[in-house]
């Protein structure tokens, strides 16, 4: 999920899927809000999932919302969604 997606495409989604997680991948952002802030409305819309967060707009971003989860590299990424099965 991304920028380009609305927030009424992802709750439609999870109506029929049983997800847990959502995943945020971004390489770029030419939103208008800066990362922090679309991470925290994410987690604001969705306060009942995870959010995994990664990507290279997202480096150097820290102290993100609880239910927010920023991964800074592959082997973490792989931990942590083995841990989701």
């Amino acid at each position: 999920m991304g920028v380009n997606i609305s927030d009424d495409v992802v709750k439609e989604c999870l109506q029929s899927l049983s997800a847990t997680t959502l995943l945020l991948y971004t390489m770029t952002n030419y939103s208008p809000f800066n990362a922090r802030e679309y991470i925290q409305g994410l987690a604001n819309r969705f306060p009942d999932k995870k959010i995994l967060c990664l990507g290279p707009a997202l480096k150097g971003l820290a102290g993100v919302e609880p239910n927010a989860n920023l991964i800074n590299d592959f082997r973490r990424l792989t931990e942590t969604c083995s841990n989701l099965i």
